[in-house]
């Protein structure tokens, strides 16, 4: 069951990612502890965090298309899952205390996204809480909100803008609390009525 953690436990994932692969480069100067799940505004100039992962928006899910009740057991049923798409802002911050902090920052947000980009489709080990092993979660980039990058970054900081790509993530279902009971058929009445033109014959 898809509990209703699962949008924090998509984000989990995301960040787990991100973190597992950076703490294996030595060309990189960025720990694991400065990738961080936090909104643009969180971050000042004098923060450690060089990579946010920020969710900024929550969609229904409409290609998933309709899903029926979930039978629980013989008798019962689950309402219907409710699928998610999940919109993230990745963010790379310089650090001021190093020699080339734009190319190092440049160069983050570079890994970050060769990162996602082989990682496409997230499943097994690498998912984490409530997504289940044969759940699968699909990372695409979001090539065409230019746009909407300035306007998410606005809306939450009046620094000046960095470097920044969009993802959305999906799909992710929250399974629904609400069951019912349903009687199974143990009886059937059948009666048959003779018509009146087989009764006179």
């Amino acid at each position: 069951m898809a509990d209703y953690t699962v949008i924090g436990d998509a984000s989990a994932t995301i960040l787990g990612l991100l973190r597992a692969e950076m703490s294996d480069r030595s060309d990189l100067d960025v720990t694991p502890a400065q990738i961080r799940l936090a909104s643009p505004d969180e971050i000042d100039p004098e923060s450690d965090v060089r990579l946010s992962v920020y969710l900024y928006k929550i969609s229904k899910d409409g290609q998933s298309g309709t899903t029926g009740r979930v039978r629980v057991t013989d008798d019962r049923y689950r309402e219907p899952p409710l699928p998610l798409r999940l919109r993230y802002l990745l963010t790379a911050y310089p650090d001021q205390k190093t020699e080339s902090p734009v190319q190092n920052q440049q160069r983050t947000l570079g890994f970050a996204i060769q990162v996602i980009h082989d990682n496409a489709v997230l499943t097994g080990d690498t998912l984490e809480g409530s997504l289940e092993s044969d759940d699968s979660l699909r990372v695409t980039l979001h090539s065409e909100a230019t746009d909407e990058v300035e306007d998410v970054w606005e809306s939450v900081s009046d620094r000046p803008i960095q470097p920044s790509v969009i993802y959305e993530v999906g799909p992710v279902t929250i399974d629904s609390a609400e069951t019912a009971d349903v009687s199974a058929v143990t009886e059937r009445d059948v009666s048959i009525e003779a018509r009146a033109d087989d009764a006179d014959e």
